[in-house]
């Protein structure tokens, strides 16, 4: 045994009423969770209409964002939201992984100085080396950091001859290793 306790539901259940995602937390103490970006998403819609939610988030330490791309304007909502209910910000924890690599290959690890990493590129650049610009500048796009690979993980990303890029430019992706 080890001592640890799963609570799990069935995704209509939460997709119906998503603050039932945090009434399941609060309840179950939860620790750890996982959701794609969108799930976030509906969390904060339905926290922007009248609840009467009075959740203690204090138990949480990992809510994994993952299965889909990772927006920094829905994380950074989903914290402010939550931190009157004693939600850490070091929460959240982008990730990346796909069916193919059988589950996550890099994490991003947060800490309280730094709770999220994101990267302001401009625009005009993606078809070259990518410029990186200031938060707010009216043509960057906002990438969430989703962390290096875990140990035994290789990636690299490539042209469309197949030569490896160098760091800061759009390419296919190439992953190896022993956990893949």
């Amino acid at each position: 045994p080890t001592g640890c306790t799963l609570v799990y539901v069935a995704k209509e259940y939460v997709l119906a009423k998503p603050l039932r995602w945090l009434d399941l937390i609060d309840r179950f103490r939860g620790t750890h969770s996982w959701a794609p970006n969108f799930a976030y998403s509906l969390v904060n819609r339905a926290l922007d209409k009248a609840h009467d939610g009075t959740w203690d988030l204090s138990c949480l330490q990992t809510l994994l964002s993952a299965g889909e791309s990772v927006s920094a304007d829905v994380v950074e909502r989903f914290l402010d939201l939550l931190a009157p209910h004693q939600m850490k910000r070091s929460v959240i924890r982008p990730a990346y992984g796909m069916a193919e690599t059988g589950s996550g290959i890099t994490y991003f690890l947060p800490t309280d100085a730094a709770p999220s990493r994101t990267f302001h590129v401009d625009r005009h650049s993606l078809d070259g080396p990518l410029v990186m610009r200031e938060a707010g500048h009216p043509d960057t796009i906002p990438f969430v950091s989703l962390g290096p690979p875990i140990p035994g993980v290789t990636i690299k990303i490539v042209g469309p001859d197949g030569q490896t890029l160098p760091e800061s430019r759009i390419g296919q992706l190439y992953i190896t290793g022993d956990a893949v």
